[in-house]
């Protein structure tokens, strides 16, 4: 630990050289011509003919950003949103697709067919996203937001089990919504 600290206090990659480094290597990146031979041949080595962009203005975007959280949170209610766009689709698949995969046959010889709008796999979710609390919608499984492990239970539980029954054609909306809740 002792030799890093020392390296670091002696080397003109560290300390208070690094400001000025930096600018030496934006002003490289602006004009490679601005700055000394020695530079010059220095970032070249470093940049293996890579291409590189300017860090200064990617930076100050991020602080912008940081500071807006306006802007943050909408970055972040975006993919929420998404992920909540799909777990109620999800819901609507198993309500219309999900006596596909009931437990019908006594004796056990039917093979289920696979399903893909019943997989969870299919609408992108990881596995860190079951432990996420979404909206459930119209499902009345339980409470109004509930996290996607449950959810999957819930729909499996109500859709999936030994009595399939087919209701989404019902275009009478209190009608389809007593069903649902029963």
């Amino acid at each position: 630990m002792d030799t890093m600290k020392g390296f670091e206090s002696t080397s003109t990659l560290f300390g208070g050289n690094a400001p000025f480094i930096e600018e030496q290597y934006e002003n490289y990146l602006a004009d490679p011509n601005s700055v000394g031979a020695d530079w010059r041949s220095y970032f070249d080595s470093l940049r293996g003919g890579a291409a590189d962009v300017a860090h200064a203005p990617v930076i100050d975007s991020f602080i912008k950003l940081a500071k807006s959280r306006r802007v943050a949170g909408a970055m972040v209610d975006a993919t929420t949103m998404h992920k909540q766009v799909l777990v109620l689709q999800m819901i609507g698949k198993f309500r219309t697709l999900g006596m596909f995969q009931a437990d019908l046959d006594p004796l056990q010889r039917e093979v289920l067919p696979y399903i893909a709008d019943l997989d969870l796999k299919s609408y992108g979710f990881a596995e860190a996203d079951l432990d996420t609390e979404f909206d459930v919608g119209s499902l009345k499984a339980g409470a109004v937001r509930m996290h996607l492990r449950d959810i999957i239970t819930a729909l499996k539980d109500t859709y999936c089990r030994t009595l399939g029954a087919e209701y989404m054609y019902i275009s009478d909306t209190p009608t389809k919504r007593f069903v649902q809740a029963r």
